[in-house]
């Protein structure tokens, strides 16, 4: 009874902190739909002129209402829904640290806040998809999550990285003011892709949608916060802020419709491919998400309206049948369709068939006026392709008011098989938040006025929310919608059938034709010689490089042959000599002598031109390097070494793209500015007078560190190895 009561406690006081967040965001909405900015800032890296920075606008107090006030409701949910035996509080942490993180990713004035917070949500996700890591596919999801999005946000790190260096600062305000800088610049075409596919990990959208219907193995409150309002919405709002700094070009247009519309077809179809209900939830969720991102792309006033609307909307039914999906699994025992039918109406009953409608898209629910809006987005849109997006969405909608029924209707009819209704029952609270969620979407269908401040700061036009337009194109298109819709739900069992056999079908043949490729690949390469395998190194990086040659820098190297003295002269011809002695010998010996030689010259090389302490460096190397390679030397069989054509030429191709290589980077200027920082600090700061000694124990500490670790480590495990005799090899 203890822990009960703690656990429900716990939960309300989240609940009741996430909805003082809320009404403390709501009261300062006046100020800042009215056009005022609340800024914060933390210096973070002042030497790097970099901080900690927030702003709360329109946009950012927009997607804070919708992360604070759901998560309220998730909250409230979690004290009815959790067991006493989960670890409840374990669960309360991550999902709070969560919507923090959330909150300072959409709160964000600068990149490198976005990125870290972005990241955190990444990480807290993580924790939370895997939070049965009893389970393997619970443990597997979490994985493939963290990794599709984490790799989506150091591609997107790197392009923010750039976008920063073009316009000069990391700052948002900054860079939409560089916007015409930045879209003029000739590196737009690199980092623009790398910020999208930042965003593209996050908001699920092809081919990166894989890990959201994975994520389902995450406990449902999670999955109603996480991929309905919160973290799947992360990338639409990146793509929503960034759009004014980086929209309104071809690139943006075309790669934000084309991926979005990909992610719709990819999402319908998927929606046929399961019978449990939460993937079913999923699979739409990736499909609305598409849609989103087409509308952005469109960049219309009046699409980004259909857009802001459109996450209202879906945030409010989607949430609401994730936390009706946990009612079943609680309650009734199952998820699958096929289990969930008869059930006698109940306080359940309603909030399930009331969030069906509402997703289904019908009047006078909210979701109704921004299907309205979408439709119209494309009817006006100057994009010769709209008229087939436009079919594509409404064929995608009728999908999904098929997984409406199924999810919100369809448990509670009766069938022919069984007209026996069956007992459920369910507590107030534990349906209360389905049906808030259920109502809001009601009430701002009937009141949609109520939400026309939220959205005009956003657009350039006012928002025209009415829950009747008359006799539009885009009520006909609905009309069109729900008989299609209709059709599907009554044909449902023939297209889950079809659909089904084609996958099967389709994804025989891929994985054949990937196994195929692969044993191809694997037996070209994996089992041919190491000569084959470096052969295709040296050829790929001549193809990827020789092209960008004589386009890295613009200036000129004068070379002045009475600057060379006779002692690099002769150093040069002992390593071409030694080159030589290496790839002729017969000798095994006499070949690891020449290489050990031509570290030695180059450690002269060093001497000469300054650095004793990296000469010296060397030298130990190519000892302990001789030293190793001699002791080794008995254990092989004699060297029958034949000159090769083919060698020759490998080796000299390889040989003059890392001299262009180099000759191009010496085009640059040098920049002394990090040389003089050491050189003049040295002293000052560290009181040492060796700056490389400086740099690596000082300055470089944690560098010098990390390095020593690996070090030893692979130390030990040579030891180790040693240590094993021939013949009783153990793991």
């Amino acid at each position: 009874m203890n822990k009960l009561f703690f656990h429900q406690l716990c939960g309300w006081l989240l609940a009741l902190l996430s909805a003082t967040i809320f009404a403390c965001l709501f009261q300062s909405a006046s100020g800042v739909l009215a056009g005022k900015t609340i800024f914060w800032s933390h210096e973070f890296l002042s030497s790097l002129g970099l901080s900690l920075s927030f702003k709360l606008d329109a946009l950012s107090l927009f997607f804070c209402l919708i992360i604070t006030g759901i998560g309220a409701l998730v909250f409230q949910y979690l004290t009815q829904y959790l067991s006493v035996k989960e670890a409840v509080f374990r669960f309360y942490t991550i999902l709070f640290l969560f919507m923090v993180s959330m909150l300072g990713l959409v709160l964000a004035n600068d990149l490198i806040s976005l990125f870290i917070f972005w990241e955190l949500t990444g990480i807290t996700s993580f924790f939370l998809i895997g939070f049965n890591h009893e389970e393997e596919k619970a443990r597997k999801a979490a994985l493939k999550a963290l990794i599709i999005t984490g790799l989506g946000g150091l591609f997107m790190l790197v392009g923010f990285v750039l976008m920063a260096g073009v316009a000069g600062s990391y700052y948002i305000p900054d860079l939409l003011k560089a916007s015409d800088l930045l879209k003029a610049n000739a590196h737009y075409v690199i980092f623009l892709p790398l910020i999208l596919l930042g965003a593209f990990s996050k908001s699920a959208q092809f081919p990166f949608h894989s890990w959201l219907p994975g994520a389902m193995a995450a406990p449902t409150p999670a999955s109603a916060y996480l991929h309905s309002a919160t973290m799947v919405k992360a990338g639409v709002y990146l793509l929503l802020r960034f759009s004014p700094i980086l929209g309104g070009t071809a690139l943006w247009q075309e790669t934000l419709v084309s991926a979005g519309i990909l992610t719709v077809l990819v999402g319908s179809y998927n929606s046929f491919k399961s019978t449990d209900l939460k993937m079913l939830l999923a699979h739409s969720t990736v499909t609305s998400l598409g849609l989103m991102v087409v509308l952005i792309g469109l960049g219309s006033s009046l699409a980004i309206q259909a857009c802001l609307l459109f996450i209202i909307a879906h945030a409010l039914y989607k949430a609401g049948l994730f936390l009706q999906v946990g009612i079943y699994a609680k309650k009734f025992g199952s998820r699958e369709i096929n289990k969930l039918h008869g059930y006698r109406p109940s306080m359940v009953t309603i909030s399930g068939v009331l969030l069906a409608l509402a997703m289904a898209g019908f009047i006078p629910f909210f979701s109704f006026i921004s299907k309205e809006i979408v439709y119209e987005s494309f009817f006006k849109s100057p994009f010769a392709s709209a008229p087939t997006y436009l079919f594509i969405v409404i064929v995608a909608n009728a999908i999904m008011m098929m997984v409406a029924f199924l999810v919100g209707i369809r448990p509670f009819l009766r069938t022919s098989k069984n007209r026996k209704r069956k007992k459920a029952t369910s507590s107030f609270l534990l349906c209360f938040s389905p049906l808030v969620l259920s109502l809001l979407g009601l009430y701002f269908g009937i009141k949609p006025k109520a939400l026309s401040g939220f959205i005009d700061p956003m657009i350039s036009d006012s928002a025209k929310l009415y829950l009747w337009h008359g006799l539009t194109p885009a009520l006909f298109a609905s009309a069109f919608t729900y008989l299609i819709g209709g059709f599907v739900i009554y044909k449902r069992n023939a297209f889950f059938q079809f659909f089904q056999a084609c996958g099967d079908v389709c994804f025989k043949k891929t994985i054949a034709a990937f196994s195929q490729a692969t044993s191809f690949v694997v037996s070209r390469v994996q089992y041919s010689s190491p000569s084959a395998q470096l052969y295709a190194v040296v050829f790929a990086l001549v193809i990827l490089i020789y092209p960008l040659l004589g386009s890295w820098g613009d200036g000129k190297i004068v070379i002045s042959l009475s600057e060379i003295g006779g002692y690099q002269v002769t150093l040069v011809g002992l390593l071409i000599t030694m080159a030589v002695v290496m790839v002729s010998s017969q000798s095994r010996f006499l070949i690891v002598a020449a290489l050990g030689g031509i570290g030695v010259c180059i450690a002269l090389m060093f001497m000469i031109f300054g650095a004793p302490d990296l000469a010296l460096t060397q030298v130990m190397v190519e000892a302990l390097s001789v030293i190793i390679s001699l002791l080794m030397l008995k254990h092989l069989p004699l060297l029958r070494q034949q000159f090769r054509v083919m060698d020759a030429v490998v080796a000299i191709m390889f040989g003059v793209i890392v001299s262009s290589i180099v000759y191009e980077i010496l085009k640059f200027p040098i920049d002394l500015m990090v040389s003089d920082f050491y050189l003049n600090n040295s002293y000052l700061k560290a009181y040492g007078r060796n700056v490389v000694n400086v740099i690596l124990v000082d300055f470089r500490g944690f560098d010098t560190l990390g390095e020593s670790l690996v070090v030893g480590i692979a130390a030990l495990a040579g030891y180790n190895l040693l240590k094993v005799k021939p013949g009783k090899a153990t793991l």
